[in-house]
């Protein structure tokens, strides 16, 4: 059942919409023109709701270091399937399609009903039956099974999760409890690609202008990036980037010398295997 923060949350997925249709025509270097999102947002479909420039980057970074892991992924399981959490105003299929892989997008009922309305053209499955959406719940237990996903055990090919822009709203036993699932469920070398937020951010998203109006707020971050590795035995960090990288040489220098008091960076784009 939605509660009343799941709108507070769905409207947040207009920022990073708007961020990928305007912010490469001030980063293009760091991220390619997206068509789609331009059309979406010329839609004028949320014109209330705007990206400010720190967003709008660390949204373009964080896109392109998941399409990154998805290519990464698919180039050595052309045929496996990916899963798209909490899909809102996103559409990365079209970009990683093998020819063979299958694609779920998947979302609350309230969020693909904003998602079909701003973006039409995603219910008429250009890629047939190899691309589907699927309403979920990423905080109930049994959402793996809910998406027909394949299980471990069962001989079945690894699977790629991205969750863009979601882990930090749930709660810590929320994002602990999928990350769990995930790691008993999914078949070897399957892959969980996610941003994730130092947990001294929690509490801080009335601070970031793009989601102040929204009134959602952040609830789960990690002192260390180890921490998710210490959610199930089966769970490693395969990659994580820093936000700092953004910054060059002197957002590192900057987060060396700050590294005794933050333990994880602000904010990291990270991929767990099983």
């Amino acid at each position: 059942m939605n509660t009343p923060s799941d709108h507070r949350i769905e409207s947040t997925a207009w920022v990073p919409l708007m961020a990928r249709a305007l912010g490469p025509v001030a980063w293009p270097w760091l991220a390619p023109p997206d068509a789609q999102a331009q059309q979406v947002a010329n839609g004028g479909g949320s014109t209330a709701v705007a990206a400010d420039p720190l967003v709008t980057l660390n949204v373009l970074w964080r896109t392109q270091l998941l399409r990154e892991a998805a290519r990464s992924f698919f180039s050595h399981h052309p045929d496996a399937i990916g899963v798209n959490l909490g899909c809102g105003l996103s559409n990365p299929f079209p970009d990683l399609d093998t020819g063979l892989n299958r694609w779920i997008d998947a979302d609350l009922p309230d969020a693909l009903r904003t998602r079909h309305r701003a973006m039409p053209h995603t219910r008429r499955k250009p890629h047939g039956a190899r691309c589907s959406e699927r309403t979920v719940d990423l905080r109930e237990p049994g959402w793996w099974r809910a998406l027909g996903l394949p299980e471990r055990n069962h001989a079945s090919p690894p699977v790629f999760v991205q969750c863009e822009g979601v882990m930090m709203y749930l709660t810590p036993r929320q994002a602990h409890a999928a990350l769990h699932e995930f790691a008993e469920r999914a078949p070897d070398g399957s892959q969980w690609a996610m941003d994730v937020i130092s947990s001294l951010g929690v509490g801080c998203a009335g601070l970031v202008p793009s989601l102040a109006a929204s009134g959602a707020q952040f609830r789960w971050g990690v002192r260390d990036l180890d921490e998710l590795k210490a959610i199930h035995p089966r769970l490693d960090l395969l990659e994580a980037h820093s936000v700092a990288e953004c910054w060059g040489p002197a957002g590192l220098m900057a987060q060396a010398m700050c590294w005794p008091w933050l333990g994880a960076p602000p904010y990291s784009v990270v991929t767990l295997s099983v």
